[in-house]
């Protein structure tokens, strides 16, 4: 993909440090200072996750035959370890989108349930409905040395996406797509199920279903509140609201209370990630990016489009939103063509985000950017 030279990134500080600071919510959250820096991070990588203590990534790499794997790097990128490409167990199956337990010992990610008839990769995104295929759950420690399948469903449809652990790690959150058709995507629900090591092997139990709002179609997780109480996730629950036009949400778990955060029905919100201190979100949105002639065809139909987006920053209650990025932006001087970006990681300080962007012609050519924020929006 194109590289923002280095006299763009210069622009871009400088653009940043003019532009003035948004509000910050009710409560005593310090201001957040605008982008210092927006760099290349890795080369043909993709869904980084921050390691709780800041010492690891984790990211997906797609090797020779295009299959994807679970990685780890250093902060800087240095020291780039698969974790999935020698078992025999992940051979011909595409795998990653992980999340860090808060003991940095284990990871849960997906991987693909071998359901070909021929050696052929299928396309794996995290984006529901890129491909036909399912997934289930695995947990691995770091060291890639041992791995346990934690999630069964016999039923093709089924489809388990997006983990992530509670604050705490006693607690998993993933979605599930529970049947096809309805939507675009399928019907999806939220779950949050027990985690717990006995003898140091994972387990599932006590999974809960979460199905709020009057249209039950798509849901992503974004992962627990800062308190461990409510999920923050990104779903059409609007009646007639298309998977094009998502929103991003907050639920409470013990009484289903809901939340909106973002109101836009003609605009895709998704991604959202709490900053370390619980009173920020990153999220992704197309806001601002005017449609191609292919993506107006798409929104039209409502069908499911990867649309060109930037990365954004909000309060907790929907407040303070500012744009962090500007590769779609034709009007900034950053402009890097149509790109599309996907899940942000925090760093656990919450000075610096990690986020894959990826041409829009050629979405599996995605590296890893890393934005730099003034003042951390940390513990």
């Amino acid at each position: 993909m194109p590289r923002l030279p280095s006299t763009l990134l210069l622009l871009l500080a400088a653009a940043a440090a003019a532009a003035p600071q948004f509000p910050a919510p009710s409560g005593a959250a310090p201001e957040p200072a605008p982008v210092e820096e927006v760099r290349p991070w890795i080369e043909r990588g993709d869904r980084p996750a921050w390691a709780p203590k800041g010492d690891r990534i984790a990211f997906d790499r797609p090797d020779e035959l295009g299959i994807s794997r679970l990685w780890i790097a250093e902060p800087d990128g240095s020291a780039a370890r698969c974790l999935t490409c020698r078992p025999l167990d992940f051979e011909k199956l595409h795998a990653g989108n992980a999340t860090w337990h808060p003991s940095g010992e284990y990871l849960v990610f997906q991987v693909e349930r071998p359901a070909r008839r021929d050696d052929r990769p299928l396309p794996f995104r995290a984006v529901p409905g890129g491909n036909r295929g399912q997934e289930d759950l695995w947990a691995i420690t770091t060291d890639g040395r041992t791995y346990w399948n934690i999630t069964h469903r016999g039923d093709e449809g089924y489809r388990f996406a997006v983990p992530h652990f509670s604050r705490e790690g006693d607690r998993l959150l993933w979605g599930e797509r529970v049947a096809s058709g309805g939507g675009a995507w399928g019907r999806w629900t939220l779950r949050v199920a027990e985690f717990a090591l006995t003898r140091g092997v994972p387990r599932l139990r006590k999974a809960q279903e979460h199905e709020p709002g009057p249209q039950r179609l798509y849901k992503e997780p974004g992962g627990f509140t800062a308190d461990d109480r409510g999920l923050l996730f990104a779903a059409n629950l609007e009646v007639g609201q298309p998977e094009t036009g998502l929103d991003v949400y907050e639920m409470r778990m013990e009484d289903g209370t809901v939340r909106r955060l973002t109101h836009t029905l003609d605009e895709l919100d998704r991604h959202p990630r709490f900053s370390p201190n619980g009173r920020w979100i990153a999220w992704v949105s197309n806001r601002g990016v005017p449609p191609a002639r292919d993506e107006e065809r798409w929104l039209r139909r409502g069908m499911p489009a990867l649309l060109a987006t930037d990365l954004w920053l909000m309060a907790a209650d929907g407040s303070g939103v500012a744009r962090l990025t500007h590769f779609s932006d034709v009007f900034s001087p950053d402009y890097a063509g149509r790109m599309m970006v996907g899940p942000p990681a925090w760093s656990p300080e919450g000075d610096r985000l990690l986020v894959p962007v990826a041409p829009q012609d050629a979405p599996h050519q995605a590296e890893i950017y890393l934005v730099r924020l003034t003042t951390p929006l940390g513990r």
